[in-house]
């Protein structure tokens, strides 16, 4: 594993907080390990390629060409990067580092096939049990970005017919994971709500009326995204663009 900074290690925390999973990888002779999976569209997992290759682990494509899939199977690997993600993780935090523990307590050993359903039954309830090791007042910028590289969607849209435009910031994610709305919403503002299909929802307003945030903080989001830049650039030089005319020019920008 080549060196990566804590800087990287913040933003691969959020991403991951967002996108990858930590599974159990049970061979014929119940030997468990432990295999951490990131799975992203063709173009933006590009994108990120290159601070995945500081890691290591195997890059192929995932059922087709447009899906790629990243795996960290080695076991110096694991042991290397999973410590320096959980402590920076607001989500998955908790739930990693109990499945490390327990992996770290029956590795190399054979297990029977009772323990090894066990295995894949506690990893199942230990994610329902969602939070940081420690208490977080704010999450980095690295973190930031990450996870809204991941499960978030910068929109900048304009409706001709209604002369409108819609510019913000959201986030969708499950109900249980609602603890990463919540720092959004300390970290940059908006607000977050449980919507009718049970989701949580996050909204931060990105239009003329919001522009001295865009201003002061989608740069700090910019510096750190991988797999997002143009969207946040696109969303940032519309705003600055709407702000010096006194109509809306050209076409919708999404």
């Amino acid at each position: 594993m080549k060196n990566i900074t804590e800087t990287e290690v913040k933003y691969l925390a959020g991403l991951f907080d967002a996108d990858a999973t930590l599974v159990w990888n049970i061979s014929k002779d119940n030997v468990a390990r432990i295999h951490l999976v990131f799975t992203q569209k063709e173009d933006r997992f590009m994108r990120l390629k290159p601070l995945l290759d500081k890691i290591g682990g195997k890059t192929y494509p995932y059922v087709s060409e447009k899906v790629w899939l990243w795996q960290l199977t080695k076991r110096a690997d694991i042991e290397q990067l999973l410590p320096r993600l959980i402590k920076h993780m607001i989500i998955k935090g908790k739930h990693w580092n109990r499945l490390l523990e327990r992996w770290r307590q029956n590795r190399g050993k054979s297990l029977s096939d009772l323990r090894a359903k066990a295995l894949r039954r506690y990893s199942k309830l230990s994610r329902e049990d969602v939070g940081p090791l420690k208490p977080k007042n704010r999450a980095s910028w690295g973190w930031l970005s990450g996870f809204l590289d991941g499960d978030g969607c910068y929109t900048c849209r304009y409706y001709k017919s209604r002369n409108q435009w819609q510019m913000f910031i959201s986030s969708q994610i499950a109900a249980r994971d609602s603890i990463a709305l919540d720092m959004l919403k300390k970290s940059l503002g908006g607000d977050w709500h449980i919507n009718n299909r049970g989701y949580a929802v996050w909204h931060r307003g990105c239009s003329k009326g919001h522009s001295a945030f865009v201003f002061r903080y989608l740069p700090k989001l910019l510096r750190h995204s991988r797999m997002k830049r143009h969207q946040i650039e696109k969303l940032i030089h519309t705003l600055r663009q709407r702000l010096s005319e006194k109509t809306p020019m050209g076409e919708a920008i999404v």
